[in-house]
């Protein structure tokens, strides 16, 4: 959107619009290739059918919106200790979901655990 809304960018950049991630193989190979680049002890386990209904039930399958869940998440799990990622991992009341929209309108928001999404 920010691209589009500047004539000189608009101009230099092609638009296209990505489809959300379904609950499928390639969003398996996605969350599993996060286990190896996640700076935590453990191995995480996010390439499960449990983590990833979890995930895309709070970011409605957007590519940006999962990268930063993944991220507040494995943030959260380095500052309590967990130090790895699964499914419970996105049910904790201190992930902060960084997952507002800019096309979500106040009245369309809705709260999950301490984040307004």
């Amino acid at each position: 959107m920010a691209v589009l809304m500047d004539p000189n960018l608009a101009d230099r950049f092609g638009a296209f619009e990505l489809m959300p991630w379904r609950n499928d193989h390639a969003l398996r190979q996605l969350l599993a290739s996060f286990s190896g680049l996640l700076p935590l002890r453990r191995p995480s386990m996010l390439d499960t059918v449990e983590a990833r209904q979890r995930v895309l039930a709070l970011t409605q399958g957007v590519t940006g919106r999962i990268f930063r869940l993944i991220e507040a998440a494995a943030v959260t799990a380095i500052r309590d200790g967990r130090e790895m990622l699964d499914a419970a991992s996105f049910e904790a009341n201190d992930v902060t979901l960084p997952l507002v929209s800019m096309f979500t309108s106040a009245g369309k928001r809705r709260t999950i655990g301490r984040a307004t999404v």
